[in-house]
């Protein structure tokens, strides 16, 4: 079980990372944002809506979502579920 829960968990991340990122050298794939920016331009200022460090808390809550999502996953012969 442990294998699996590893294998899913980077899967996740790394499927996470590719949406974020996106690839290098892949074939042109249309992919859904991940998120969606909006910039506004004034004269020399330029500002994004959320702002980055908006975007890099959902992005760090999200991938600590996946890591805590094992941590409830029950063995088939365990009577209760672990505490926080």
């Amino acid at each position: 079980m442990y294998q699996a829960l590893l294998h899913a968990t980077k899967y996740s991340l790394n499927s996470m990372k590719e949406r974020i990122c996106g690839r290098r050298n892949a074939p042109k794939m249309v992919l859904k944002p991940f998120f969606e920016v909006d910039v506004h331009l004034d004269g020399d200022t330029c500002q994004l809506k959320p702002t980055l460090e908006e975007v890099q808390s959902a992005i760090n809550r999200a991938a600590s979502h996946v890591l805590k999502s094992t941590k409830r996953v029950q063995n088939w012969n365990q009577k209760d579920v672990p505490e926080d």
